[in-house]
Order: structure tokens, then C-alpha cells, then sequence
């Protein structure tokens, strides 16, 4: 499975359990289908704006920069 990809305008969810069984809708921003998010590698929780930046520039960084 790919990792799951940023798009504008969708959501971000974040995992809340250490077996990702429970996500939740974190920011109305980018999007990351919760199927994916829930089943694929740990979403990172972002807890303030910096974070917010550095999660959006390296998403964007490792899917968009070719």
C-alpha cells in the first residue's frame, strides 16, 4: 500500500491509539483517506502551527517535487 498522499482542500486525520483502531478528523486542510491513515504507517499528530508547516512542506516535498 502507498503511502497516502496530500491534496488540497480535504482533511487530515490524525491516530489516537498505538494500534491507529481509533482516528479522528484533526485539520481541514490536506487530506488523508482514514482507511489509509488508520491502516498504513502512524500519522504524525500535530499539536501547533510549526508542525503543521513541516508536516504540509515534507508531505508536499516527497509526493509533488519530480
Amino acid at each position: 500500500m502507498n503511502k497516502p498522499r496530500a491534496k488540497m482542500g480535504q482533511y487530515v486525520y490524525r491516530t489516537t491509539t498505538d494500534d491507529h483502531s481509533n482516528c479522528e478528523f484533526f485539520l481541514e486542510l490536506y487530506d488523508y483517506s482514514p482507511d489509509l491513515a488508520c491502516n498504513n504507517e502512524p500519522i504524525k499528530v500535530i499539536t501547533n502551527f510549526d508542525e503543521l508547516l513541516t508536516f504540509i512542506t515534507d508531505d508536499y516535498d516527497e509526493n509533488f517535487s519530480n
